[in-house]
């Protein structure tokens, strides 16, 4: 040992167990340096009291007050399925009036994504790449719905483009409805706010 004085790693192993080997050559620095050997009591006396200290039990509230002050990081999925939750009337006319505004959006944008894919070259390639045969099958089991539904103007585009466009078109309606109906319910809820 040099005459460097015991670091705090020296005096916990002193403290812990002085019969090691490695503690011969630290006693006897303690043994020839007051200011270490002063050190070493005081260390023990820490060590002593704390094996003696009553074991205290914390109160009731300080769980509660330690995690409010934590933050707790949620997905982001978590997050937007609980805003979206949050903004979904909970009954009646509301839900229904949401519900027909996110379709209402979401068949408009629909439409406008339709007439884009069906001036592209790719959705034209990928709808005959489908297949004739397959194209008019579905289109035959489907044309009562989409005229019912859509009108003849929006048949004749489906017979003419191919399923491939609503398949690119289904995904952007479902997001749009989804949209206007969060839009819808942001709204809805500030007015109830400002409610006296």
């Amino acid at each position: 040992m040099t005459d460097a004085h015991l670091t705090p790693a020296d005096l916990e192993l002193l403290v812990d167990d002085d019969t090691v080997p490695a503690a011969v050559a630290l006693l006897s620095h303690v043994a020839a340096c007051e200011p270490c050997r002063t050190a070493l009591e005081e260390a023990r006396f820490v060590a002593e009291m704390l094996s003696t200290a009553p074991h205290l039990k914390p109160p009731r509230e300080f769980t509660d007050k330690v995690m409010t002050q934590v933050q707790v990081t949620e997905p982001w999925y978590m997050a937007a399925a609980g805003v979206l939750r949050a903004m979904w009337p909970d009954r009646g006319a509301g839900r229904t009036i949401m519900a027909a505004a996110g379709v209402l959006a979401g068949l408009v944008t629909t439409v406008g994504v339709l007439a884009l894919a069906m001036r592209s070259d790719e959705a034209a390639m990928l709808g005959s790449m489908v297949g004739d045969r397959w194209r008019e099958t579905l289109a035959e089991q489907a044309s009562g719905v989409v005229g019912t539904a859509f009108g003849s103007a929006a048949l004749d585009m489906l017979r003419e483009r191919g399923w491939m466009a609503v398949a690119v078109a289904l995904p952007a309606f479902l997001a749009m409805s989804g949209v206007a109906l969060a839009g819808l319910r942001a709204v809805g809820a500030r007015a109830r706010e400002r409610r006296p």
